[in-house]
């Protein structure tokens, strides 16, 4: 009789044993892939953050750089040989030349002009300046370009033979169907003006230019002759030597449009000189021509302007 009372309470013993067994891996099995999915997206959050800490690092900042440079403030200043006013001059520098700051020698600054004469300018006839600018950019997506739709306000520019159109409402047009274009192409794009009603100094434009930093400035204009329908075709202008290559590259996009391409020169004109700016002044037709007025007034011309522009640029920060 002991011996069945110790065996049933041995069997009960078990039973609860079992029992427990069974309801802790009830409570495994509910919550085992609860917090596996728990772990699984803490894994996620994490995973994420890394792959957008790294996406940060692509996008970084375009980095700036501190330059000196200086200005010729007189007209035609003379470049010396030496530091010394009694000196030889190597040649009359053009006012509001800008030069890469070199070194100061007594009351002189040491430079090298555009025509590639090293020498001394007076600090009387000259200015010194620092200016933060970015580093070289090699696409033309996020480049800076600034246009210059030229002329404005009671400065109409040229005129047609009719006197029904003038430059400054066709440059306007022009730099409006530019400056959308390159955008599309990825370009951050800002006008001087966006009014040719609106007269905007030459130099505040150079200045508007400086302040924006940009990669490249584009100066639009239409030409005219002295004699009606002398002249017809295109023209690209630099002043800078070093920008030459700008001048070439944009220049040679431009060989399929249907006016004749004159060519690149260079041209003496504030925009394009008194900058620290990549500038160009570009001719796009001649205003007192009917063959280029029907061109210049043509939508489908100004697109294909715009389109050429935008393959000389893509080549230019290619090669850059």
């Amino acid at each position: 009789m002991a011996k069945k009372k110790r065996r049933r309470r041995l069997k009960k013993k078990w039973r609860y044993r079992f029992t427990l067994l069974g309801i802790i891996l009830l409570i495994w099995l509910i919550l085992g892939p609860i917090k596996g999915h728990f772990l699984h997206k803490q894994e996620s959050k994490e995973a994420t953050s890394v792959t957008t800490s790294n996406k940060k690092k692509t996008s970084s900042p375009r980095k700036l750089v501190k330059k000196t440079f200086v200005k010729a403030t007189d007209q035609e200043v003379n470049l010396y040989q030496d530091a010394d006013l009694n000196s030889d001059v190597l040649e009359l520098v053009p006012p509001g030349e800008i030069f890469n700051y070199q070194s100061v020698k007594d009351d002189f600054y040491l430079v090298t002009s555009n025509k590639g004469n090293t020498g001394y300018i007076s600090q009387d006839k000259a200015s010194k300046f620092t200016k933060k600018m970015y580093q070289s950019i090699h696409s033309l997506k996020n480049a800076i370009i600034v246009l210059d739709p030229g002329h404005g306000g009671q400065d109409v520019g040229a005129s047609s033979i009719n006197e029904q159109y003038y430059e400054k409402d066709m440059t306007m047009a022009m730099a409006k169907v530019v400056k959308k274009t390159l955008e599309k192409a990825g370009a951050k794009v800002y006008l001087t003006h966006t009014s040719s009603n609106k007269y905007i100094y030459l130099d505040d434009i150079t200045q508007f230019s400086m302040d924006k930093n940009a990669d490249v400035f584009l100066s639009l204009h239409f030409d005219a002759a002295d004699i009606d329908n002398q002249y017809s075709g295109i023209k690209t202008y630099y002043y800078y030597n070093k920008y030459q290559d700008l001048a070439e590259s944009i220049n040679h996009a431009f060989d399929n449009l249907p006016l004749d391409n004159l060519g690149i020169y260079y041209g003496n004109f504030e925009v394009i000189r008194e900058t620290t700016q990549p500038s160009l002044l570009l001719e796009l037709g001649y205003m007192n021509n009917e063959k280029d007025l029907a061109y210049i007034t043509s939508k489908d011309y100004r697109q294909k302007v715009a389109d050429d522009i935008v393959k000389g640029l893509k080549n230019y920060f290619k090669n850059n």
